[in-house]
């Protein structure tokens, strides 16, 4: 009895089907886990059969809100016995954050509904980073100073993982700078944000064609996710062409063009006057420059010193200048004179010709009785593909009245390969040829000393490889800058990787002479091995390493004797270059280290050095130690003064700011050096520029430095400076001339149709319309102002208001100005179609599209109005009220396509419309040859 009862419960427990779930011997297999992905995710299912009997049923798939199956999600499913039958089922999720950590549902049912076998499946979302950054913002212009017109951006996280970004906002302001402005948002995954920016409009804005507002989305990384561009049209009544489209309309305190006026140490008996001007102006079809640079020393009863000015003028091919001239030629020509140069079309051959009085001041005032003078000439002849010059010529004849002599030099230089050898290769040579002459009373010398030159310069690249090999040498009288001169510069480098290596070796020797006995001869010579390796490390940290080898020999003068000196230095140097991955903090570190030693002076010494500097923002930290000596003048100092060179330390501080609305930018330094043996040095500066007016600012600056020296003897320096700077209009010299003029509109409402304005019509005020594309609203006087717009056509849109509209002008604008009055007139609607007779079997090909056509619309005064069809065919008109023939302009007709009835008439009434007949276009036929059979 007891174990029929177990049997019974056996069977209830362990083979009687429970929850709906039938009994089978069908199995589903399936995994456990869908790795869930931003497109199509699939997941295959295996049903088997291991019955003797078919079966048939259906897979069923319960899913959560946001996955969606592309398939039926009952799909019917029959097995035959003893089989397997495979499905894939795909899936797609746009919200793949709301599916994280949800499950959903496969099973396997009968055809009576029951439960055969069913799977949980865990949904796995990876993580992924997804923000887009969208522009919501409506229509807005820019009308009036003072109005707010406001930037509207939605942020959506369509990644599975939560977010802090911030979205940078970035404009030009009225001093040409750019503001910005962020706000940091934590979005949440799956979710958005509407985030809106308002400004208001200041009157810099109203010159500009449009304002743009650049945003950008950056991730708490600093990695951008997304950049929008918002532009705002602006429409003003009175608009300037040229500073629409030019650069001239930013205003920086500082410009090309100004004068500025310094008074320097005003508060004692040593002050000193400054005027300084410069500008660069469009003059009769040229340009005209210009420097001027006055110094003035006490009061204005003592001489004033003019250097650095003069005034140049280009016009076509050739340039004139005025007034200080400096040339960086073979020899240094300084001085005040003039010059002219002459150049071809384009450009390849340019000769130039000067003379120069050899004084510093334009007005002479500080020269010599007779400081002598130079002539010169320079050709060019060559073309600048790859920066190659094929010859440059150099000729100048010189007197001097400081040491009484007399040179003429002759110097070439040319290129050896031809322009077309090697892209990647240059060889350059050097011929100088001169006479050195001494004219004054001097005994035991002779009176002409010939001089010459020569060098050789190679560079290139090869593969990987870079070279420079650059060699000069010239005798001891050569008359040119390199005087006495042995040059030897020779360097490889090479990128291996990411790093890259460099090997140079550098010589030099300067042994002058000279003709006139208060010049006396020197020589010294310097010499250098280095090896440079830069290692960029990643974006954020480089490193750059440099031992090197050094000698140095010559001749200087120490208590009214000569001293040889030569020195020998094993030296390395390493520079750092940091910065934070936000860009905004920087730091450099250099350090220089090494052993010196003089011969029968100063055995092997240790000396080092090092530099470091932090820049955050407006401030920057920096600072200098240094050990011993590295050049011959710190050891003749040393030896001069009787002291040992010592430690020295520097330590320093600056910080700039701007203040109210940016009319005030300051900046402050702060310092300290100090040595060990020769004293210290404490000092700080002050500079502040305030803008009063538009172009006008007023600068001061204050300097203060106290220096307490090992002598005993202590001084202090104490500086105030003030001045005013006037900025003057910019132009920009290299911006084509291009005639102007100016156009005066008037639009009102002609409720007459007479085209006239007449007592009692109305002007059409705050009416926003369109010249050459640019968009303009009329004033209270139904007036707007279009000023140097330059010579030629321009086209005038009118769009409808209220039922008025006018018709589209085409205006020529030419010198002086020209006035156009508008009138805005209640209009009348047409509407038409034009239809293309086809036939496949007879037509020849033609374009069969229907958009692009040209109606046009003439009424009886002769007036012309135009509209072009849609893709459809279809073509509307908004005139005026009249009586108009409509017709096809055939020039826009495809070819073998013509139309036989080309025009239809009309009366249009205002607010009405009337509907034309269709333009019936028809193709040309094929010629169909037909061929007749008959009986013989």
């Amino acid at each position: 009895m007891r174990f029929s009862f177990y049997l019974f419960l056996f069977f209830v427990v362990f083979v009687t089907p429970k929850d709906g779930v039938a009994q089978s011997t069908v199995t589903l297999t399936v995994d456990s886990v869908l790795q869930l992905q931003a497109g199509l995710s699939a997941l295959d299912v295996e049903m088997q059969n291991n019955s003797t009997t078919d079966f048939t049923g259906r897979i069923e798939l319960q899913l959560p809100n946001g996955l969606v199956s592309i398939q039926d999600t009952r799909q019917a499913v029959l097995i035959s016995a003893g089989k397997k039958r495979f499905l894939s089922l795909k899936f797609r999720s746009s919200m793949l954050s709301a599916l994280k950590d949800k499950f959903f549902t496969v099973r396997l049912m009968n055809e009576a509904g029951n439960v055969v076998s069913e799977k949980r499946i865990h949904i796995s979302v990876p993580e992924k980073r997804s923000v887009v950054l969208l522009d919501n913002t409506p229509l807005q212009y820019l009308r009036q100073v003072g109005d707010s017109v406001s930037v509207k951006l939605r942020v959506f996280n369509n990644g599975t993982t939560d977010e802090d970004v911030n979205i940078l906002f970035s404009s030009p302001d009225r001093l040409g700078d750019r503001n910005f402005k962020a706000l940091a948002i934590s979005l949440p995954a799956g979710k958005d944000s509407l985030l809106s920016y308002s400004f208001a409009i200041e009157k810099y804005m109203m010159s500009l064609a449009q304002y743009t507002i650049r945003v950008s989305g950056i991730y708490s990384n600093s990695d951008v996710f997304g950049n929008v561009g918002v532009l705002f049209s602006n429409v003003s009544s009175n608009r300037d062409y040229q500073k629409m489209f030019s650069m001239d309309n930013s205003n920086p305190i500082y410009s090309n063009n100004y004068i500025d006026l310094q008074l320097n140490n005003f508060l004692d008996d040593r002050s000193m006057y400054y005027l300084r001007s410069e500008g660069g102006y469009r003059l009769a079809d040229g340009k005209l420059r210009y420097a001027l640079n006055v110094n003035q020393f006490g009061d204005f009863n003592s001489n004033p010193n003019i250097n650095s000015t003069f005034i140049e003028f280009e016009k076509g091919n050739y340039q004139l200048t005025a007034g200080n001239i400096q040339e960086n030629l073979e020899a240094a020509i300084y001085g005040r004179g003039g010059k002219v140069t002459v150049w071809n079309d384009v450009r390849t051959n340019e000769f130039s010709a000067g003379i120069v009085e050899k004084s510093n001041d334009l007005l002479g005032f500080y020269s010599k009785d007779n400081p002598g003078f130079t002539v010169f000439s320079r050709f060019f002849s060559g073309k600048q593909e790859n920066g190659r010059k094929i010859y440059d010529g150099q000729i100048f004849f010189d007197k001097n009245g400081l040491d009484s002599t007399e040179s003429i030099l002759f110097g070439n230089t040319f290129d050896l390969l031809p322009a077309d050898y090697d892209k990647d290769m240059r060889l350059t040579g050097f011929v100088a040829g001169g006479l050195h002459h001494f004219y004054g009373r001097q005994s035991g010398i002779d009176e002409f000393r010939p001089s010459g030159a020569f060098g050789v310069k190679l560079n290139g690249n090869r593969s990987k490889w870079n070279y420079t090999s650059d060699n000069f040498y010239s005798t001891a009288y050569y008359p040119g800058n390199r005087r006495g001169a042995i040059q030897l510069m020779q360097r490889v480098g090479r990128q291996i990787n990411k790093y890259y290596y460099n090997l140079g070796y550098f010589y030099s020797e300067f042994s002058p002479k000279y003709l006139h006995h208060n010049f006396e001869s020197f020589s010294n010579s310097t010499s250098k091995f280095d090896l440079n390796v830069s290692l960029p490390f990643s974006s954020f940290l480089a490193l750059n390493v440099q031992p090197s080898f050094n000698q140095e020999k010559g001749a200087y003068w120490l208590d009214s004797k000569p001293v040889e000196l030569s020195i020998r230095a094993w030296q390395m140097m390493m520079t750092a270059n940091m910065r934070s991955k936000n860009y905004k903090h920087n730091i450099f570190l250099t350090t220089e280290s090494g052993l010196i030693s003089v011969a029968d002076r100063l055995g092997n010494t240790y000396a080092f050095r090092g530099n470091f500097s932090y820049n955050y923002n407006m401030l920057t930290v920096f600072g200098n130690y240094q050990h011993g000596a590295f050049q011959a003048y710190e050891l003749l100092n040393s030896e001069l003064m009787g002291r040992a060179v010592g430690d020295r330390f520097s330590f320093g501080s600056s910080y700039a700011g701007l203040l109210f609305q940016k009319k005030l930018s300051w900046s402050a330094n702060a310092s300290i050096n100090m040595t060990t043996n020769f004293g210290n040095t404490y000092a700080g500066n002050f500079n502040a520029t305030y803008k009063v007016l538009k172009n006008t600012m007023l600068t001061a600056t204050y300097q203060y430095s106290y220096t307490k020296a090992m002598s005993g003897y202590d001084y202090t320096f104490t500086n105030l400076r003030a001045g005013i700077r006037q900025n003057l209009k910019g132009q920009s010299l290299d911006r084509p001339v291009v005639k102007s003029g100016n156009l005066d509109i008037f639009c009102f409402y002609d409720n007459n149709n007479n085209g006239v304005f007449d007592a009692g019509e109305a002007v059409a005020a705050n009416y926003n319309f369109m010249v050459k594309n640019v968009l303009f609203v009329t004033d209270k006087k139904g007036k707007a102002t279009f000023k140097r717009m330059p010579y030629g056509d321009h086209t005038l849109f009118f769009p409808m208001r209220d039922g008025y509209q006018a018709i589209t002008k085409l205006v020529e604008i030419g010198s002086g100005t020209s006035y156009v009055d508008i009138a805005l007139q209640k209009v009348g609607f047409v509407k038409g179609a034009i239809k293309i007779d086809f036939d496949a079997n007879l037509s020849v090909e033609a374009n069969l599209n229907l958009d692009g056509y040209r109606v046009i619309a003439e009424n009886k005064e002769g007036g012309i109005f135009e509209t072009k069809t849609t893709e459809t065919g279809g073509f509307s008109f908004n005139l005026p009220k009249g009586t108009y023939i409509f017709y096809i302009d055939t020039e826009s007709i495809p070819t073998n396509i013509s139309i036989d009835s080309n025009q239809q008439s009309g009366t249009v009434e205002v607010e009405q419309t009337i509907l034309l007949d269709s333009f019936i276009l028809k193709v040309k036929e094929r010629k169909v040859e037909v061929k007749r059979f008959g009986s013989r």
